[in-house]
C-alpha cells in the first residue's frame, strides 16, 4: 500500500518520471563529489608536473560546479514538491468539502 503513496505522489509531482529525475540528480552530484576527491588524489600523485595554482584552479572549479549542481538540485526538488503539495492538497480539500455536504 506504502507504494501507491509513492506513486499517487509522484504523480502529482509531474508524473512517473519523478522519481528517476530524483536519482538522476542525487546520482550528478555524488559523481561530481567524487570527482573531486579523484582530483585529490591524482594532484597528490602528480603534483610535481603542474604549478600548484592549476591544480588549485581545478580543483575549485570541481567544488563550484558541485555547489552549482546541489543548489539546483535542491530547487527541483523544492519545486517538484510543492507541485506535488497543491495537487495532493486541492484532492484533500475536494473529498473533505464532499464529506462536509453530504453529513450535514
Amino acid at each position: 500500500m506504502l507504494h501507491y503513496s509513492y506513486l499517487y505522489w509522484a504523480r502529482a509531482a509531474g508524473g512517473t518520471w519523478v522519481p528517476f529525475a530524483i536519482v538522476l540528480a542525487f546520482a550528478t552530484v555524488e559523481c561530481i563529489a567524487v570527482s573531486s576527491k579523484w582530483w585529490l588524489t591524482y594532484w597528490s600523485t602528480h603534483g610535481t608536473e603542474h604549478n600548484q595554482a592549476y591544480f588549485l584552479g581545478i580543483y575549485g572549479i570541481i567544488n563550484l560546479v558541485n555547489v552549482i549542481a546541489v543548489f539546483l538540485r535542491l530547487i527541483f526538488i523544492m519545486m517538484l514538491g510543492l507541485r506535488a503539495s497543491r495537487k495532493v492538497g486541492k484532492t484533500v480539500n475536494n473529498i473533505d468539502i464532499v464529506f462536509i455536504q453530504y453529513s450535514i
